[in-house]
């Protein structure tokens, strides 16, 4: 067990078991008061981590936004948001529903290569291809709606100061959104991010949205999003190919600014689990489900 602890926190970034474990690790483990997440080194070499729990709770969230350009990292950095929580909170204490806005996202890499996680579910993934969008935003719209109605039943009875620490949270991430915002469905989609946003935070709702474009919808969540991450190089001496000539002067992907209320934009390099051929991902997955298993 040493050993694998070993392993998977320098997989994390994190210098020593003792600032971060595995839930499995744990003892006797209680149940999280907040949701720390390690996603990526700071330039120094420092494990950077977003807590998606609501600011006023000493969290970073409850809400949080990505943007960034192709081939930017955007994926990946909800890949790695993704695997650390799995790997530190139980599927009782959070689930995942990741909605990918892009039809085409291949089965077996990116976020649907995270089918597999006791804690996750992919929306639309029984879904005949080609999807339909009114079909997809039907399955969406049912779900959250079915979410909000099952949390508010469970809740109703817990005491608000209670609640953060009273049955399962559930972070909603929503991948590749400007891809929903087609002529037909832009509104819906937006309604939709509106409610979880303004219903769901005190149901123990988090909502994450990646998105190339900073639309109107991003526009409208961005007051609510305690944590914002921008991917791409913000260095000013890495703009040397300004006119497009240079070819070769390509951004390394993961690199990114993340802000939260409470600090400065800091720079962060995070992680990528899905390099060589996902075998780093695929490890990691393949433990959390051996552990998961009654």
């Amino acid at each position: 067990m040493s050993a694998e602890l070993d392993e998977l926190a320098a997989v994390f970034g994190v210098p020593s078991v003792h600032s971060w474990r595995p839930w499995w690790a744990h003892e006797a483990p209680a149940r999280p008061a907040h949701f720390p997440a390690y996603v990526g080194l700071t330039p120094k070499g420092a494990p950077v981590d977003l807590d998606i729990m609501a600011a006023p709770l000493g969290g970073d969230g409850p809400h949080g936004v990505l943007l960034g350009g192709p081939s930017s990292g955007k994926t990946e950095a909800l890949t790695t948001l993704v695997l650390s929580l799995c790997a530190t909170y139980q599927p009782d204490e959070i689930r995942i529903l990741l909605i990918c806005g892009d039809p085409h996202a291949p089965r077996d890499n990116g976020l649907q290569a995270l089918a597999a996680l006791p804690q996750v579910d992919i929306l639309g993934a029984d879904l005949p291809a080609p999807r339909r969008e009114a079909d997809f935003l039907a399955a969406a719209q049912e779900r959250i709606q079915d979410e909000v109605r099952s949390r508010r039943r469970s809740l109703r009875e817990v005491h608000p100061a209670r609640r953060p620490t009273h049955g399962s949270h559930l972070l909603v991430i929503v991948d590749d959104y400007h891809l929903l915002e087609t002529d037909w469905g832009t509104d819906q989609w937006r309604g939709l991010l509106w409610r979880i946003v303004t219903r769901g935070a005190p149901l123990n709702m988090h909502l994450m949205v990646s998105s190339r474009v900073l639309s109107p919808a991003i526009r409208m969540l961005l007051p609510h999003c305690g944590y914002r991450i921008v991917m791409g190089s913000h260095d000013i001496d890495a703009a040397d190919d300004f006119d497009g000539t240079d070819s070769s002067s390509g951004v390394e992907p993961g690199l990114a600014l993340v802000a939260t209320d409470d600090a400065d934009p800091a720079a962060c390099t995070f992680f990528h689990p899905s390099g060589d051929g996902g075998r780093i991902r695929n490890a990691l997955i393949a433990r959390i489900r051996a552990h998961a298993q009654p």
